[in-house]
């Protein structure tokens, strides 16, 4: 089969056409955790969470790289493309194509969350949050107002009988306490405006992690945020990464 390394070196077009034709989740593993195709395990360690210290992210890839993982990408990557027609879960003109490269930035997000509880804020067709799910931390909640979107993230989680994962239908400025250890979004609104908000009902021992791109990174304080970019920047053709924060203790 095409090589993980092979793949990195065709256009991303073509790189889609390899992912989801043979060794869909495979390759969005190793492209998550920035694995080559002949990485040893012990080459590379990170920093995935407040209650954890460093894991291999080869020993991560070989837990969760599971043939079943491979046909559950490829079944929500369909039932977010057919419920899209009816339903607003993403933009109305999206290919799979599209919702293809939405999974493989949702997957990139899954290092930095490890076994930590995360609630995905604004979730809508469960990026990054369901993703990160599917990819086996189902310590999760999904944070949704919308009636369309949360039903739709719970006939998912239903049908891939994901059962610690929660839907809860409210606004972020509507909780009274975030409880979870990461909280995750792909800027639903302006970060800043995110901050405000989750640090009011955060202890301080936690973190946020928002999808952005680099030009979004670049407009934001540097003394809050942490800019980091992601090897998806290299696979998709564009330059994506994480804002992290770090709200101080209370």
């Amino acid at each position: 089969c095409t090589t993980c390394r092979e793949i990195t070196q065709l256009t991303p077009a073509l790189q889609l056409y390899h992912l989801f034709k043979q060794d869909t989740a495979r390759f969005i593993l190793r492209s998550a955790f920035g694995i080559s195709s002949n990485c040893r395990e012990s080459d590379s360690q990170i920093h995935v969470g407040p209650s954890q210290k460093g894991i291999s992210n080869e020993r991560t890839f070989t837990e969760i790289s599971k043939p079943e993982k491979e046909r559950e990408l490829k079944e929500f990557a369909l039932k977010v493309f057919d419920w899209n027609k009816t339903t607003n879960l993403v933009s109305k003109n999206s290919t799979l194509e599209n919702i293809y490269h939405h999974i493989i930035d949702s997957a990139h997000l899954y290092p930095h969350i490890q076994n930590n509880s995360y609630i995905d804020v604004g979730s809508g067709a469960g990026f990054p949050g369901l993703v990160i799910s599917i990819l086996g931390n189902k310590d999760g909640c999904l944070l949704e107002p919308a009636n369309k979107k949360a039903s739709f993230l719970r006939h998912c989680l239903a049908h891939f009988g994901i059962q610690n994962t929660k839907v809860l239908q409210k606004r972020l400025e509507h909780l009274d306490l975030i409880k979870e250890d990461v909280l995750i979004s792909r800027a639903f609104a302006e970060p800043k405006k995110i901050q405000n908000l989750a640090i009011k009902k955060m202890s301080g021992d936690q973190k946020i992690l928002l999808m952005v791109s680099e030009q979004q990174a670049m407009r934001e304080d540097k003394n809050d945020w942490k800019y980091i970019p992601t090897a998806a920047s290299k696979i998709l053709g564009k330059k994506t990464g994480f804002l992290e924060f770090n709200p101080p203790k209370k």
